[in-house]
């Protein structure tokens, strides 16, 4: 028989493959809607039990990497219109978050800028004299912009200074980073360019 730990650990792995399967055909667009949909799907209504993001992102990955030969090409696309967006940006200290920079972004991905901005409309002059229709956004405890540009889709968080500090040190929980500055993201390009 089975132990609780190594049943609980079967049960995220079944999940996190079917969130998987999900995400990378389209159906769900978000890690934590796939796994909730996955889990119910699997008849799991035990939240704890649920995989972590990490979790999900790995399945994820594994899962690309086996069925979408095209998605190292459409990643490394992505990563390159936010480094030049974040060219375009560099006066408000842009940031990559979010799935473009842990390399879990799908087709239809937005990328995910935080920018240090203790003035909302410094940021909107500054998209507004680059020509880039934008919309702004009330979600969570940020502003945001969202826009279009190098037709992909952008969503600029607006930080104060000492959350903007916050977000450029923060780490998971395997110490790798959850955001990028522009040289990290370049440097971040030509390894997966050389390799």
């Amino acid at each position: 028989m089975r132990s609780r730990s190594t049943r609980n650990r079967h049960a995220q792995w079944q999940i996190a493959d079917r969130a998987a399967r999900l995400l990378a055909e389209g159906s769900e667009q978000e890690l934590a809607v796939a796994c909730r949909r996955a889990a119910l799907q699997l008849g799991n209504h035990d939240p704890s039990s649920w995989p972590d993001q990490a979790l999900l992102e790995q399945a994820l990955s594994q899962y690309r990497a086996l069925f979408d030969d095209e998605h190292p090409q459409r990643l490394q696309e992505l990563r390159q219109a936010a480094l030049a967006m974040m060219g375009q940006l560099q006066g408000l200290s842009p940031l990559l978050s979010g799935d473009v920079l842990s390399g879990v972004a799908g087709e239809h991905a937005c990328i995910e800028l935080l920018a240090e901005a203790e003035d909302e409309k410094r940021a909107a002059i500054l998209l507004t004299n680059l020509g880039l229709p934008f919309e702004w956004r009330q979600g969570g405890r940020f502003l945001s912009l969202a826009f279009e540009a190098y037709g992909q889709q952008f969503h600029l968080s607006l930080l104060p200074r000492g959350e903007w500090l916050k977000a450029s040190q923060r780490r998971n929980e395997h110490g790798q980073r959850l955001t990028a500055s522009s040289s990290q993201l370049a440097a971040l390009l030509e390894e997966v360019s050389a390799a």
